[in-house]
């Protein structure tokens, strides 16, 4: 559970330059969040609410090793008793992307949403990839890694 929850999400992956999909999701379309690749850019998108998003965007990410890393900062929201923050994405140690999130659920995505890793088994949570087959990630995922930074 990261809800309202300084937390890190970190992968690393051998990249050919072909892989695309989702590396995690939580929830969907009525609010969640995701880490996945499409066109070579690795995404980080938070879903609040069907219609707003929150996205963080890298370059173009190239070819061979390469270490994912999603760092939430929970702070407070200037929207009294929501919760957010600030998200910040970084490939191989650089800050590639940052933006503050300042409306985020304070309770469940979805009743009926899942927690998935390597495909968005539900309702997609971003509006950048549909999940008619689930936008599995194409290439090897040995293990993503959640950590709580508070």
């Amino acid at each position: 559970h990261v809800k309202g929850r300084s937390h890190q999400i970190e992968v690393d992956l051998d990249l050919t330059g072909k892989e695309e999909g989702v590396i995690v999701a939580c929830g969907g379309f009525t609010g969640g969040y995701t880490l996945f690749i499409k066109d070579n850019k690795v995404y980080y998108d938070y879903n609040y609410y069907n219609g707003l998003y929150y996205t963080l965007e890298s370059p173009k990410l190239g070819t061979g090793e390469v270490n994912i890393m999603f760092d939430f900062v929970e702070k407070g929201s200037p929207i009294r008793g929501i919760p957010g923050g600030v998200g910040k994405l970084f490939v191989n140690g650089e800050m590639v992307d940052e933006t503050e999130l300042t409306e985020m659920h304070i309770s469940t995505f979805s009743l009926s949403e899942t927690f998935d890793v390597g495909i968005d088994a539900g309702t997609p949570v971003s509006d950048k990839y549909s999940v008619t087959n689930h936008f599995p990630y194409t290439g090897e995922l040995d293990k993503v890694v959640f950590k709580l930074t508070e």
